[in-house]
């Protein structure tokens, strides 16, 4: 296995950058590469794509839903889709963030749905479950934390070879474990209060009419999601 990190990035927009540096600056690790099914051609030889990764990132997207099931999302999906597939039959270490969460379980069957009353914005509370409170990664977390939180869509009907181990009230799919080593997390342990404020810069949207002041009075410190990356690195890179 490497130590090499590959960041999968589902962006075009002024975030492409952004979600590097926020990414990267939460890592020990420095040897970071991406790839963009929006921009890269991906080769067909997915050991060349993994070739000395030791673990996989596959970051979110303020841009696409995929629930919307637009043409040319889709088709960056498909070409990314051989790599996912290839992921969840060889249990690669990976951490799914957000949309990438969503198309980890879309690719393995789950449905991903635009339910209001399942979206989330500002920081959220997450509780691990019985499960969470037992895993590799999930138990160095306390049983409840905050995490800044930014999706219209959301998780349903997961597959029974996945396992959930962080839940809430609003949206019941908080993070998941596929087999034994493929992790995913809705919310975004990457993003400081000042990283969220910027994407709603960027993101209106997100706002639902409020401004910037009144968005910022939503979001709380995040110290603990963020330690992640931590405990990924810990695992899976310095055997």
């Amino acid at each position: 296995m490497g130590k090499r990190i590959l960041l999968v990035q589902f962006r075009t927009d002024v975030s492409l950058a952004h979600e590097v540096e926020c990414v990267c600056s939460k890592l020990e690790t420095k040897d970071v590469i991406t790839l963009n099914p929006f921009v890269d051609e991906i080769p067909q030889n997915i050991q060349t794509v993994l070739q000395d990764v030791g673990l996989v990132i596959l970051g979110g997207s303020g841009q696409f839903d995929i629930s919307k099931q637009e043409e040319h999302v889709l088709t960056a999906l498909n070409k990314v889709k051989p790599l996912i597939e290839y992921i969840l039959v060889n249990d690669i270490p990976t951490l799914a963030i957000c949309f990438g969460f969503q198309l980890v379980a879309y690719v393995a069957g789950a449905s991903v749905e635009a339910k209001p009353q399942n979206s989330e914005n500002g920081s959220v509370e997450v509780f691990l479950t019985k499960e969470g409170k037992e895993d590799k990664i999930f138990s160095n977390f306390p049983d409840s934390f905050f995490i800044n939180a930014g999706h219209k869509d959301s998780v349903h009907n997961l597959p029974s070879t996945f396992t959930v181990l962080a839940t809430n009230d609003t949206c019941q799919n908080q993070a998941y474990r596929h087999k034994n080593n493929v992790y995913g997390i809705q919310n975004h342990p990457e993003l400081t209060k000042e990283d969220v404020l910027h994407r709603y810069s960027l993101y209106p949207e997100y706002r639902k009419g409020k401004n910037i002041d009144a968005m910022s009075k939503l979001i709380t410190p995040t110290p603990q999601a963020s330690k992640i990356f931590k405990y990924f690195e810990q695992v899976y890179l310095t055997n």
